[in-house]
């Protein structure tokens, strides 16, 4: 477990609410075009930025985000303004970083359990209520 003090707290609720206040005056605006925010950081706990950027894209698909974690910009080869253009060809790409020179980005994968180790909570024949989701 990553505990935070009430400091890094404060100031990620302050980087958060600041992000969402500028998201909300482009979506305000109504934008023709394609909008990308990028957001470099230091720390890997402000990865959780990007789920306010992923609402945003639910909510205006013409709004995309990145978070950009590197850690240590001495050792990038290029400039981060470099950086930022080379990751705008990937609007895809919501979270990146770098280990040194080395982009990453995260992926989800299929995780499949053998159908010994699997035991459904539903029963054949059965009506089963899901909530939630992505406002469908």
């Amino acid at each position: 477990m990553i505990r935070c003090d009430e400091n890094e707290s404060a100031a990620f609720e302050e980087k958060a609410l600041s992000l969402f206040e500028e998201i909300q005056t482009v979506i305000q605006s109504k934008p023709k075009e394609e909008h990308l925010f990028q957001i470099v950081i230091n720390n890997s706990l402000e990865f959780g930025l990007s789920g306010v950027l992923k609402t945003a894209h639910l909510e205006n698909p013409k709004i995309y985000g990145q978070v950009i974690l590197i850690s240590d910009i001495s050792n990038l080869a290029q400039p981060v303004a470099e950086v930022l253009k080379e990751n705008q060809k990937s609007l895809k790409d919501q979270e990146i970083w770098y280990e040194g020179n080395i982009r990453k980005v995260k992926e989800l994968e299929e995780l499949v359990i053998p159908n010994s180790e699997a035991t459904l909570p539903y029963k054949e024949n059965s009506v089963c209520l899901i909530t939630g989701g992505a406002g469908g």
